[in-house]
Order: structure tokens, then C-alpha cells, then sequence
């Protein structure tokens, strides 16, 4: 099937059968709307690579490439970018629109405001996630509440108020 994902599980795993696995959750057209989404994100830029030369040269290979989330929307991690994707399908799916017509511009407005001024996203976490889903609450406008394990730093408690 065009699109689909093949991985290879890893056969050291102590889960691990050692077979191929597949999923059809996700295609080229998927991943161009969630770029779409992505790019129209307040503040969004792509993130920049960074060659590591002097370790391709002690691991004797050509080029290693790391992408740098640290300046992602000042969080310093990826996850804001599947914790908002994934509100707004929850959102999507809550209002009944097509994910490709939300934004959280359009979150803005009536009478979707109104609503989300009385939803509430929760979550789990100890750290960056906690700190991706209530970043994107904010972004669309509505309360988030994050569960944390207690006896977690007041830092990390700290880094995800907003």
C-alpha cells in the first residue's frame, strides 16, 4: 500500500518477536496536513540541523545529522508538536469539523472560544509532555490540568504552569 510505514522491530527486545511490523496510520497525505498544521503554528519555524562532523569521523561514517529542538516555541522539545496536533483532532473531533479547517487562529473565534473556555485537557506526566499539552491548551484557549507524581521537583512543576 502506498504510503503505509514498515519498521523492523528490534529482535533484542526482551518483547520483541523479531518480525516486521505494519501500520497504515499514516500516509503522505497525513503528513501534509499535520506540516500545514504545524507551519501556521504562532512562532513555528522549521527546526535546523546540525552536522556533527567530528563524531562522523570517529563513528567512520560519511555525515550525522541532529536536529536541534531546543528553541521549539521556547519549550527546548519536540512534543508540543504531536501534543498540539493532537488537541486539535481532539477539538476536531469535539466540534465536529474537519482537522484540516481548524487552526488555533480559528479556535479563536465564535463560537468555539466560548466552548473551549469550559473544556478542560488533562494529562499525565513528569516533564516535557506536561509542558507540550499545556503549552497547546493555552494556544487554543482552553484550561489544561496536569497530573504529576508526587515528590516531582518544584522546577519541573513550575516549567509547565503557564
Amino acid at each position: 500500500m502506498a504510503g503505509e510505514i514498515c519498521y523492523i522491530v528490534n529482535s533484542n527486545s526482551r518483547r520483541s518477536s523479531g518480525r516486521s511490523a505494519k501500520t497504515s496510520l499514516y500516509s503522505p497525505s497525513i503528513a501534509a496536513r499535520v506540516r500545514k498544521f504545524h507551519r501556521n503554528l504562532p512562532g513555528y519555524w522549521p527546526t535546523p540541523l546540525e552536522s556533527l562532523p567530528d563524531l562522523a569521523k570517529e563513528l567512520k561514517v560519511q555525515n550525522i545529522w541532529i536536529k536541534d529542538e531546543s528553541f521549539r516555541f521556547g519549550l527546548n522539545a519536540f512534543k508540543v508538536l504531536g501534543a498540539s496536533y493532537a488537541l486539535l483532532c481532539s477539538l476536531s473531533e469535539k466540534f465536529g469539523a474537519p482537522v484540516d479547517q481548524l487552526s488555533f487562529e480559528s479556535l479563536q473565534s465564535e463560537p468555539y472560544r466560548s466552548e473551549l473556555r469550559r473544556t478542560t485537557v488533562t494529562t499525565a506526566t513528569d516533564g516535557n509532555h506536561g509542558r507540550a499539552v499545556a503549552w497547546a491548551a493555552k494556544q487554543a484557549g482552553c484550561p489544561a490540568i496536569v497530573y504529576m507524581p508526587g515528590g516531582s521537583a518544584t522546577a519541573r512543576i513550575e516549567a509547565i504552569r503557564f
